[in-house]
């Protein structure tokens, strides 16, 4: 009879703990894939409710481990796990605290601002006068170029098409695309998330601009599709007597002497004004990769994301904000700036967002927004459109709430201006498939998170933010439901998205990406 009670007691107990630890599982650490974050570029671990063989094994050791303990400690440990689990509940509900506590931050989070804030003022200084040397150079234009050049030599490594990209490379980035690790391992789904110059440097004979990229890419090995995150740092280099070419040249990697589409033979030579292109002495070449963090993972287990980063940090602003701001209204002529950055914050700012976010999470409607954001960020976010398409799985974002924007940079060239933005905001943010089975997420507790956002605008355009309609083309201003995949409107037969006639989304950091 004792033994009868005692194995009761003991079967109580038990089940009071699996139940109690069980609560626990139920908060999967998937970091959630709304767009422009969460999307495997900083690794994370994978999430969801697939089983995790090294979680099952640590529990069935604690779970005998507890049979060893007296009675008391059980009961201590029981109480301790209920009392766990309500303070888990208190202190993660989201949306109860308020926006400044977001800048309250730790010693590292002051150090790395500080830090952030003096490379931000020396780079700042170095694209002034890089500007003032080569009056056509474009901080915006540069980036689609390095970001255009990037996804074609990792998509042409060991292809027909690398003699595309032969120009722009140096002599010791040709040996790598010949080398054997090169043929060896074929680069497909190249995917950008974000790209940032991060350094100027200016010798007697060149100007080197260092690119820091953070990407992924797939990779076929033994018949299996994995793939790769990166984080990279690029070094572009060009004859410190070259002037940047036209905005159409950078774009397309074309022929920096005619300006035709990128046509070149072995040697380099353009097919259409039979120039021999030397790299470096008439545009941008690449001259180094250095490889920070590399990560990888079988692709077809959707659900590896990273964690948010960087809510509590203080904001990154650019010391010459207030400079670029003046400059700014200056240039537009703004009677009321206060009045001008309301407008452009609730009619461009959150509008967009909130566009953005229900095109997202309706998943099949993406399209819907390629008049909004460049090519770069677009591209980048259809990628993993089309991976929960082939998983029928669905990246819901409800409650979504703009709760606070501020200004971190402004920047002006003579070919295009750009204002970024940090966000801070929360969703309700989870992952379902088509029958509603929760793969990941939450559905009742809000996500918190920042970003910084940036926008772009070629100048000479002065198109009021007031008349700026997410649902219009910005050109003709017909029904934005005709775009194609290049962003060219179906009605007035206009590229849209590249600032001409509005303000165009280039850019989502995220907070641990940034450097300003």
């Amino acid at each position: 009879m004792r033994f009868a009670k005692f194995f009761s007691f003991k079967y109580l107990i038990a089940l009071t703990l699996l139940f109690c630890i069980g609560i626990l599982f139920l908060f999967p650490e998937v970091a959630y894939a709304r767009p422009g974050g969460g999307h495997s570029y900083s690794g994370g671990s994978s999430g969801g409710n697939g089983g995790n063989g090294g979680g099952i094994i640590v529990f069935e050791m604690l779970f005998r481990l507890f049979f060893l303990l007296p009675p008391f400690l059980q009961i201590a440990l029981i109480i301790s796990i209920i009392i766990a689990v309500i303070w888990y509940h208190l202190n993660h509900q989201g949306g109860d605290k308020q926006v400044d506590n977001y800048i309250q931050s730790s010693g590292m989070d002051a150090y790395r601002f500080q830090q952030n804030q003096m490379a931000n003022q020396a780079k700042q200084q170095k694209i002034d006068a890089l500007i003032r040397k080569d009056p056509a150079f474009s901080e915006i234009l540069f980036l689609d170029f390095a970001h255009s050049l990037y996804h074609k030599f990792y998509s042409s490594i060991n292809t027909k098409n690398s003699r595309s990209v032969q120009p722009f490379l140096s002599e010791n980035i040709k040996l790598f695309m010949r080398s054997d690790m090169a043929k060896t391992s074929p680069r497909t789904e190249v995917v950008v998330a974000n790209i940032q110059i991060s350094d100027i440097i200016t010798t007697s004979e060149q100007i080197k601009i260092v690119v820091d990229f953070q990407s992924n890419y797939s990779t076929l090995y033994n018949e299996k599709n994995y793939r790769h995150i990166l984080k990279e740092r690029w070094v572009l280099v060009r004859n410190i007597e070259t002037v940047s070419t036209s905005p159409e040249g950078l774009r397309d990697l074309a022929c920096p002497n005619c300006g035709a589409p990128n046509d070149f033979n072995d040697a380099g030579v353009c097919g259409n004004c039979n120039t021999l292109i030397e790299a470096g002495e008439m545009n941008w070449m690449l001259d180094k990769i250095v490889v920070q963090e590399h990560q990888h993972y079988r692709a077809e287990t959707l659900g590896t994301y990273a964690p948010e980063v960087g809510n509590n940090a203080p904001t990154i602003i650019d010391p010459y904000l207030k400079e670029k701001g003046a400059r700014f209204i200056a240039l537009h002529h703004l009677q009321n700036p206060a009045a001008y950055w309301e407008s452009f914050m609730e009619n461009v700012v959150e509008a967009t967002f909130q566009t953005m976010y229900q095109a997202w999470s309706e998943r099949d409607n993406w399209k819907s927004v390629r008049h909004l954001l460049s090519d770069r960020l677009y591209e980048a976010n259809a990628f993993w459109i089309h991976l929960y398409q082939e998983k029928n799985y669905f990246n819901r974002l409800e409650n979504i709430t703009l709760e606070h924007i501020e200004p971190a940079r402004i920047t002006i060239d003579n070919n295009y201006e750009s204002i970024t933005v940090r966000i801070f905001a929360a969703a309700i943010d989870y992952t379902e498939d088509k029958n509603g089975r929760l793969i990941g997420g939450n559905k009742r507790t809000p996500r918190r998170f920042t970003e910084y956002w940036t926008f772009i605008r070629k100048i000479g355009v002065e198109k009021p933010e007031s008349e700026f309609d997410t649902a219009q083309c910005p050109n003709c201003g017909a029904p934005a439901d005709k775009m194609s995949d290049t962003s060219v409107c179906g009605y007035c037969g206009t590229k849209t998205n590249q600032g001409d006639f509005s303000w165009v989304l280039s850019n989502i950091a995220q907070d641990e990406a940034y450097q300003g």
